[in-house]
């Protein structure tokens, strides 16, 4: 058993290399870049994992999160544009609102209170809201009527901010006669797979620009 002199230099040894290199980088240190285009919302966003390779010649921020709606992201912009205040930010969310039977007032009503917040933070913000998709699950297209409602008014408060774009990709998933393009959804037929992400993208890359 080592001695009390070898005990302190194991225990100083031990917490030395605890410690971060000299010189290392620590992110949380770095300015945040305001060039950065932060993505928030719902599963759509959080599952975007092709996000970088989609948009290559810009720096992104996935901050999306499964089973987000709108109500949850009213308390959460103002830390947001606080703590990564970025010159554009993406939002989809209103799917899983619409799903729960919330009125598509409410989706349109509480998309303003975030793109206010935001823009409070970051008074020279541009906020892009992306329409709420259509779904191949038979639940939620029962629902495509409060959809198609809450795009309407998720428009109409885009163009009334004037700081805010609003960005149709419902039309771009659908087939000639109106239902939703099988080739672009997972199995489960609410969330996209990668074919689904690049008509996002697409719809998005011109708007954004470099």
């Amino acid at each position: 058993m080592p001695h009390t002199g070898q005990a302190a230099s194991l225990l100083l040894a031990f917490a030395l290399a605890l410690l971060p290199a000299v010189g290392a980088e620590d992110p949380a240190a770095a300015p945040f870049d305001r060039e950065t285009i932060v993505f928030i919302g719902s599963s759509s966003i959080a599952f975007w994992k092709s996000l970088p390779k989609d948009f290559p010649e810009m720096k992104t921020l996935n901050l999306g999160k499964p089973g987000t709606t709108y109500s949850h992201l009213v308390p959460r912009a103002a830390e947001w544009a606080a703590r990564y205040p970025a010159k554009r930010y993406v939002i989809y969310s209103g799917d899983n609102d619409v799903a729960w039977l919330r009125k598509p007032e409410k989706v349109a009503r509480q998309f303003r209170e975030v793109a206010l917040a935001l823009k409070a933070g970051i008074p020279d913000v541009r906020v892009y809201v992306i329409s709420i998709k259509p779904n191949r699950a038979l639940a939620r297209r029962m629902r495509v009527g409060a959809a198609r409602r809450a795009n309407e008014l998720l428009e109409s408060e885009a163009e009334a901010l004037g700081f805010a774009t609003y960005v149709d990709i419902h039309a771009n998933m659908l087939r000639e006669d109106g239902t939703p393009r099988r080739e672009l959804f997972s199995i489960d037929g609410i969330h996209m797979n990668r074919d689904g992400y690049r008509v996002w993208a697409k719809s998005l890359r011109s708007l954004l620009g470099p």
